[in-house]
């Protein structure tokens, strides 16, 4: 029927416009602002006062701001996942990732928090971490699956111990974004870190870890309370 069909292409135009402004971040913004309006024509035609319809209208659009700036990492459900180190000789510092809710994209970014036993000032950046395979910066994980991320690795050269944390460059390369020197009898280095974890339209899951180099194994990484 004529009438459905207009209705329908109608509501695909709506759709369109909805998921472009939704995108951008405008769609809530656009339906306080037409609420407000709303309400100031109804408190007209409920023949309100000029100044008590302006100051109700106002009212409104106060609140639907604040709703829309504040509501959705409210209303956000966390992402669900554990976070386990990874221990062993291994030269290569892993932190396990493993989904415990429903399947999505995850990607993975650290901030370095402070450093011990290194007189380098550190350098206290954010960046993107890399997983281990062929998906370097994002991944989809299963329910229950699980991914290693690289935290660390560690070797010696020139009869100095190394150790550095890793994380991935503009173009996708593993590259050292700190690094320690130490000789064999010095104290060993430590790093505080703060990981989060980033899943589709969910809150991040953050936990902070200390890695440092080992005694019995070339890295350590332990959890720490975040601060």
């Amino acid at each position: 029927m004529p009438s459905i069909d207009k209705a329908r292409r109608w509501y695909d135009d709506y759709d369109t416009v909805r998921k472009i402004l939704t995108s951008i971040g405008l769609w809530p913004f656009l339906i306080t602002l037409l609420t407000s309006v709303g309400v100031f024509i109804w408190s007209h035609l409920k023949n309100f006062t000029g100044p008590a319809s302006f100051v109700l209208g106002l009212a409104t659009l106060a609140t639907g701001l604040v709703i829309a700036k504040f509501a959705p990492d409210v209303i956000r459900r966390s992402v669900k996942v554990k976070l386990v180190p990874a221990v062993g000789p291994a030269a290569i510092q892993l932190l396990e990732v493993r989904n415990c809710g429903p399947t999505m994209g995850f990607r993975a970014e650290c901030t370095l928090l402070r450093r011990r036993n290194d007189p380098n000032q550190l350098h206290r950046a954010s960046f993107r971490m890399e997983w281990q395979g062929p998906y370097k910066r994002s991944l989809k994980i299963r329910r229950g699956a699980s991914f290693n991320l690289i935290v660390a690795r560690a070797y010696n050269e020139h009869d100095m111990d190394i150790m550095e944390i890793c994380g991935l460059s503009e173009d996708n390369r593993r590259e050292a974004k700190e690094s320690s020197r130490w000789n064999h009898g010095d104290k060993l280095p430590e790093y505080d870190l703060r990981i989060r974890i980033i899943g589709e339209d969910h809150r991040p899951h953050v936990e902070c870890f200390t890695v440092k180099a080992g005694r019995t194994s070339a890295l350590e990484m332990i959890s720490i309370p975040c601060k």
